[in-house]
């Protein structure tokens, strides 16, 4: 037996993750609604806010919001996107998609993990 390495690991940050890797499956530890807002805290402690509790907090239609995720990733971005990813990205946070998707008693939930939350809470007054 030789004590030559024979092939070199890949370097980290050259592999990307892609769809052939899977997804993780994220499990809701605790969730609760507030005055209309619901929240909770995934089993890897990443709290988040559902769909309905970010537009009620936001003094939007549930609607609003998801637009906006589902068009998080167009290429001609609206006004709004561009402002709210701004305002993400003054804050050092860059994220791929708004929400994660969550299976709760077999129905999709769209829950907002805390860094897509950290919006300017004056953001709305300022007319976006």
């Amino acid at each position: 037996m030789s004590n030559e390495i024979s092939r070199l690991p890949a370097k980290p940050g050259q592999m990307k993750i892609n769809g052939k890797q899977g997804r993780l499956k994220l499990e809701i530890e605790k969730q609760t609604e507030i005055q209309g807002i619901g929240m909770g805290v995934l089993k890897d402690g990443t709290p988040f806010l559902n769909q309905r509790g970010l537009a009620r907090l936001c003094g939007v239609e549930n609607a609003h919001i998801e637009t906006i995720s589902s068009q998080w990733n167009e290429a001609d971005q609206k006004p709004r996107i561009k402002a709210i990813k701004e305002l993400l990205n003054s804050r050092g946070v860059s994220i791929e998609v708004p929400h994660l998707v969550l299976m709760v008693d077999g129905k999709p939930m769209f829950a907002y993990p805390d860094k897509a939350c950290e919006v300017d809470p004056v953001m709305r007054t300022r007319g976006r």
